[in-house]
């Protein structure tokens, strides 16, 4: 949508602050909403899997101890070492998410 408004202030010749303030959006939003499709959260038998801001990280099922999700805060699993491991939004409510991730880390293979 960005381009298109940018590319007929561009073409209408009448450039004003808001031309400029749309080219700089075009690039912003093609990386945002690439960062959107590609953000995911994979659990896999023994390693869950986070890729967000077009990297990969990887993490064990042993390291984690617990996972918190609370209203307005993105949903985290606490580690053995006491760190956090923020997820990235992928899920509009996510408590589906937390319950898979709660099942997920309980789950001793075996």
């Amino acid at each position: 949508m960005f381009a298109s408004v940018a590319a007929v202030a561009v073409l209408s010749e009448d450039w004003r602050w808001h031309t400029y303030l749309l080219l700089v959006l075009v690039p912003l939003s093609i990386a945002g909403f690439a960062d959107a499709i590609t953000s995911r959260v994979e659990l896999r038998e023994d390693v869950l899997v986070i890729t967000e801001n077009f990297r990969t990280r990887s993490y064990p099922r042993g390291l984690f101890t617990k996972v918190s999700a609370e209203k307005g805060v993105p949903i985290a699993l606490h580690t053995v070492d006491g760190m956090w491991v923020k997820l990235p939004r992928v899920s509009p409510g996510g408590q589906g998410l937390v319950n898979k991730l709660r099942a997920w880390v309980k789950y001793k293979s075996g």
